[in-house]
This record gives C-alpha cells, structure tokens and sequence, in this order.
C-alpha cells in the first residue's frame, strides 16, 4: 500500500490547516541565560510556545503522544528533554502503554505550562513517538537557527528545501524539525537502522520521540509529504557510512546479529509481570546507593530473569538511561556493559561488593548453571510431558464426543451477565464513535446490579480523571474501581491472579488505554492477555471508538485494526440520538451480524437531558430501556441523522437550487451542479444518489410530464 493511501488527509490538510496555521503563530522564545531557576544557577531552559492549530492532522490522529520536562544535566551543562507521562512518569518510546492522544497531551501540558517558572510536574512540552508501523520520518537541524532573527544556516536551508515537507522550529528556537511520510532506504532496513545522529543532524523513524511546537516554517507544505526518493538521497549523502558501521557494530554485538532487533510486546509483558519492574523503571526503589549503575543492573537481574537475551537487556537499560537523564551511551562501553551483564547473570545485585542474591530468595534468581540444568531434564520427564501434552490436545479437540457435547449444551445454556448483550465467560466489545455514551450506558447498567453481581464487576477506568472516579465510585458501591497506574500493568497483574479472576467481570474503559490499536502487534499482546483472563473464568467488556464522522459509504469506520473486530467473542456498536426539542439521548446498541448469538438482540435506553442542572447521578439512572417500537423510531431518526451528515454538502446544493426554483426537474438541478462544480467537492454520482436518499426528509419527488422526476422542497 502507498503511503499517501494510509494517510489520505495527510494533503488534505493544506487546504484545512494553512489559515490556522498562519493566524496561530506566536513567537515566545525565551532568553537563555536571562533567568534563574530557584535554588540552582542553570539557565532557564529555552521552550518554544505549541502552536496546536497548525500541527498536521495526521500527528493528531495518532496515539503516540507524549509530554517532555526540561531536566539539566550539569554533566554536560545541557538540558535534557525526558519524555513524561500525565502522571508525572517517565515514559518510554517503547511502551505503548505510556503514550496518550493528542487532546489529552495537549491539555496537561497547558495545564503544567500555567505554572511555569516552577516545578512542572509532568512537563509542559509535548512529543510524538516515532514507530516504524506509522512510516513517519523525523529529521532534526540542530544550532542552525537565529531564534531572534530566524534566519536559517545555508546548509540547514538547503536540506529544508530539498526534503519539501512540514518544517517547525524547535523548542530552542535554534533548530529546526522536519516531518516527512516514508521509510528509510532499503539497504537501511535491511541493515536494521533505526536513526542516525551526527554533527547537528538527526534522523529517525523508531525508538525516538520528537518534540513538538506547531511553529510551522511558512515556506514549507503544512502537511506531511511523501517524500521517499528525497530521504533515500538525504540519508546517502549526509550518512554515507551508515550501513558499514551498523554492520561492523553487529558483528561484534555480544549476541550475533540479533542486536539489531526491537524488543517485542511479548517481552515487554514479561518485564511488566515482575513485582519489581515498575518500581524499578520509576526509579522509586529503597537502594541505598540510587546511582544509576544500580538501576542499571537491576534492571538486567529482572530482564534475564524474564529470560531475555542480552542485546535486549542492553537496549533495555539504554531505553531507561535516556529516559531518566543519564547518559544513554554509557552503556554501549564495552567494558561498563561486560561487567553489568556479568553480575547480573551471577546473581549480583550490587556495583559495590559481590552481593550475590542467594539462591531462589530476592526479587530475582541466581543464573549460575542454568544452561546446564535445563539440559539435564530426565528423558523419563520430558515423555511424561508430551505423553500429558498428547492426552490434553485429545481431551480438548471436538473430535471427542464428550467434548463437542459439553461445546455444544454450554452454547444452547447461554448465561448472560448483561442479557441479550454480555454473556459469561467470553470478550465483548463496545465501539461507537466519541461521545457516543458508551460510559453513561454501562454505568447505568452496572447501576442497575443488585450488590451481589457488582462484587463480581472489576472496573479498570482509565479514561477519567481522579475525581471523575470518584463520583462513579460513589454511584456504584461494591465494584473494584483502579484509576491509578499504568493500565497495561493492572491487566497483566490480573491476568496472572490465578483463581481469583474467575467469576469476575473485568470492563476496561477505553481499550486504547490499554493497546496501541493501531499497532498489529500491540493487539495481538491485549488480546493474549485477555484470552488468557477468559480462560481463567473471567468476562471481559472493553470499549472502545470509531472515528468520529462517517466514511462515504455511510457507515462509521472501526479505529484500530482488524485483529480487535476479528478477536473479540461479540461486537456491539453504540450510536447516540438527541431529540432537537427535549434533548433527550436515546443510545441505540447493535450486535455485528458477523458475531451475533442466539439470544443477542438490539436494544435501546433513553437518557434525560443534560444540561448544566443534571447531575451526573440522576443522568445515570435516569436511564429507561425502549419498547421494540420506540426503539425502530429512533433507528429512522438516528438513520436520518446518519445521512444529513453523509449528504451535507449534496443538501446544501439541492436546497439552496428549490429555493430558488421550487419546482425544478431533476435534470435542471444536475446541470446546475455541473455548471457551479468547482464551488463544491462531490460529483455527480454523489448528488444522484443525495438525491435519492434524502426524498422525503428533504424534500419529495412527484412525476412529471414525460416520466420527469419534480422536486420540491418539503415544510
């Protein structure tokens, strides 16, 4: 697939975003060297204003935001950038799970940006992570830039023009970051580069984070541009050793060729699923001495326990050391890193002395002849096992009679948590586009619990703040509510909770909270991790959304990829109707006809009005399910609304022509649009079928004269 297919606005966006782009600028370039920061003499860090307005639509489509906190690093007498979360944490370009949308990102960096000149808690910056799944391709121009004058370096100058895509200044006002749709050159992939860095220039595509301003360079495209023969040239001509060095630096990579790997998904679970990574990652452990060599070899103890290989450990620990201000590279020194690895896998836990982990006691397990002792499994166990393998693999198959038979009683015996929506023991997902209701809905359901089944829902609310959960936790007594941490964490912790999870019903609110939908791999993880709580015993609700208008077809596009719609047990979508007069919202629920069972049907609720005199607890209960013929009403309604807003543009036409003609042929309105196309952006089969589709609503067709269709406006 082409590039400009994945990213079909990413042109679009000219025509949208020039205006606010140009009315957006500011220019608020602090002074370095000026002022102080409180109790230190560093100079304040130089932050470029985020102009949100003319940053391209194809960034804030994605999930992959995070913030940044300027940290001085009196090391190198620099400030670095790290990447934070919303909670203040670190975040990683490596962990999904750390990432947010753009609104969110945006919101609390205003929110830390209102106290600036102060401790910024979360950091008021905001970057974008790069993932080679995205094919976004992030150059960066450093000190090439006058910030008073904003006159470009020749050099710097030349580059801009030669790439022709969006061009932004950098939170210094001394550089410049450029953004451009394509890969790197085939003999890079296969050579495993993820970014090159040398003599002020920058260029990345994984594994790194970008700072973002909007200040957008006025002489370059508002928009992403795909530009792969112009990266191929750049990355030749300004990194000509590129490919010998990655080759040589694998060859003597400690673990063969595998050093060019990314960490994978699966890997990152296992590090999550240890008592001690968050801790550690956080760097909030109990050492006595909090240098960063010990993190570092805590950080090996706990990966070579999850069994990774060591290229992986030292990417890992790289990952942290950029995160946290230290110095990245130190780990890349051959000998820093043989001792680390070294001590790790002696079961050491500490720089300072031998403080070797006893045996099979601390956090993690001495390493010394684990090799060996796996080899060393009797042949009379290893039968045993596959013997045991064998007998399962016969049990479970369908081809046993008394299996297919318990298949086929526990199909025809559905027990419903939620009836006609949410049976037992399977995933159900909820997905509609935002603002749809999909919260309101389940919290008036779990309302309407008796206290017995709500010690049975566990309620991971990752999308509200602390204080939203807190109101829902007072309408909903006896539910497990967590709203703190990391949401991939929580899930995992719960997937391996053993018998506690079975019986229980776990709804996860929203499911990109949880996964980067976007990434094939990200869901193929969740959906592990969710098939494996379902095994356990435990029902899973998840929701989640579809983009926000409807495709051309009229129908509302699935956000995320195929694997979620292809994964779950049941599909509901959620659409929302508002009554015009009364401001009454019905939420209509429809099982996907591809994964409805027998006993699912389409249901519907009527809420009351919300305004600013509703509170919260009465809009929840408020809730009313419809008869089967209310609910068909509001189906015509909600289709009515469905399609002005597909055929907005065609109804505009049609009406503004009746108004002025109000008897007029269908030919006549045709040729009128032909005559006036260049003011709208649809064509003649669109019109036809506007034409068509809002008779009735719109307006009504009569017969003429020789079969002539007559179009008139209705009331």
């Amino acid at each position: 697939m082409l590039i400009s297919e994945m990213f079909p606005d990413a042109d679009m966006a000219a025509a949208q975003h020039d205006k606010a782009a140009n009315q957006g600028k500011t220019k608020a370039y602090a002074d370095m060297g000026k002022d102080k920061l409180q109790g230190g003499n560093q100079p304040t860090p130089i932050t470029t204003a985020v102009n949100d307005a003319a940053i391209p639509a194809v960034l804030k489509s994605k999930p992959n935001w995070v913030l940044w906190k300027p940290e001085w690093k009196p090391d190198n007498g620099k400030w670095g950038k790290i990447p934070k979360q919303v909670n203040g944490k670190g975040a990683s370009t490596i962990d999904p799970g750390t990432w947010n949308d753009f609104e969110t990102i945006l919101a609390a960096s205003r929110e830390a940006g209102a106290v600036a000149g102060t401790d910024m808690g979360a950091g008021r910056g905001i970057g974008f992570v790069l993932t080679k799944e995205l094919m976004i391709t992030g150059i960066d121009l450093d000190s090439c830039r006058d910030a008073d004058t904003g006159q470009a370096e020749p050099w710097a100058q030349q580059i801009i023009d030669d790439i022709n895509s969006y061009t932004e200044v950098s939170p210094s006002g001394t550089g410049y970051r450029i953004l451009v749709l394509g890969t790197f050159p085939p003999d890079w992939v296969e050579a495993g580069i993820d970014g090159k860095n040398s003599n002020g220039v920058e260029i990345y595509q994984a594994g790194r984070y970008l700072t973002i301003t909007g200040q957008h360079i006025d002489t370059t495209p508002v928009a992403l541009k795909t530009r792969q023969d112009e990266l191929a040239s750049f990355c030749h001509t300004q990194f000509p050793d590129a490919v010998t060095g990655a080759q040589e630096r694998t060859e003597a990579a400690d673990d063969g060729t595998e050093a060019t790997r990314p960490l994978t998904d699966e890997m990152r679970r296992a590090l999550h699923a240890h008592r001690n990574y968050s801790a550690t990652w956080n760097r909030a452990r109990d050492f006595e001495d909090q240098s960063a060599s010990t993190y570092d070899l805590a950080l090996a103890n706990i990966a070579l326990s999850a069994n990774w290989p060591g290229w992986a450990v030292r990417k890992l620990i790289f990952e942290w050391r950029e995160i946290h201000g230290e110095n990245p590279g130190k780990i890349n020194k051959d000998s820093y890193w043989q001792r680390t690895i070294g001590m790790a896998r002696a079961g050491k836990h500490n720089h300072k002395g031998n403080g070797t982990v006893p045996p099979g006691t601390g956090p993690w397990v001495a390493r010394e002849g684990f090799e060996e002792r796996a080899k060393q499994a009797s042949e009379e166990k290893q039968k045993s096992e596959a013997e045991a393998a064998r007998s399962a693999i016969l049990d479970a198959s369908l081809g046993n009679p008394a299996r297919l038979a318990e298949l086929e009683s526990r199909l025809a015996n559905t027990k419903w948590f939620m009836p006609g929506l949410v049976a037992y023991g399977e995933i159900t997902h909820f997905y509609g586009p935002p603002g749809s209701g999909k919260t309101l809905l389940w919290m008036h359901l779990l309302h309407k619990l008796t206290p017995e089944q709500r010690g049975e829902v566990i309620f991971l609310n990752f999308d509200d703040s602390p204080h939203g959960a807190v109101q829902k936790m007072k309408l909903l007594p006896g539910i497990e509510m967590i709203n703190k941490g990391e949401a991939p964490t929580w899930l995992t912790q719960l997937a391996w909770s053993g018998d506690w999870v079975k019986g229980k019903v776990i709804i996860l609110d929203t499911m990109k909270k949880f996964a980067n939908v976007i990434h094939k791999e990200s869901v193929k993880g969740f959906f592990t991790v969710l098939r494996r709580l379902v095994n356990e015993g435990a029902t899973v609700v998840s929701l989640g959304h579809t983009n926000k208008h409807l495709n051309d077809a009229g129908q509302y596009e699935f956000e995320g990829v195929g694997d979620v719609k292809a994964d779950c047990d049941g599909l509901i979508l959620v659409q929302r109707s508002i009554d015009p007069i009364s401001g009454e919202s019905t939420i209509i629920l429809t099982p996907d006809e591809n994964k409805a069972r027998a006993g699912q049907h389409e249901q519907a609720y009527r809420f009351a009005a919300r305004d600013n005199e509703t509170e919260y607890a009465a809009l929840v209960v408020s809730g009313m399910p419809l008869t089967r013929e209310q609910l068909e009403r509001e189906k015509a309604n909600l289709r009515e609304q469905e399609l002005r807003e597909q055929y907005a543009d065609e109804i505009d036409l049609v009406e503004y022509f009746l108004r002025k003609n109000p008897a007029a042929i269908q030919s006549k309105i045709i040729e009128y649009h032909h005559t006036n196309s260049k003011n709208y952006g649809f064509g003649r089969p669109r019109l036809t079928d506007a034409l068509k589709a809002m008779s009735g609503i719109c307006w009504t067709i009569t017969k003429g004269s020789n079969n002539s269709k007559i179009y008139r406006l209705t009331s």
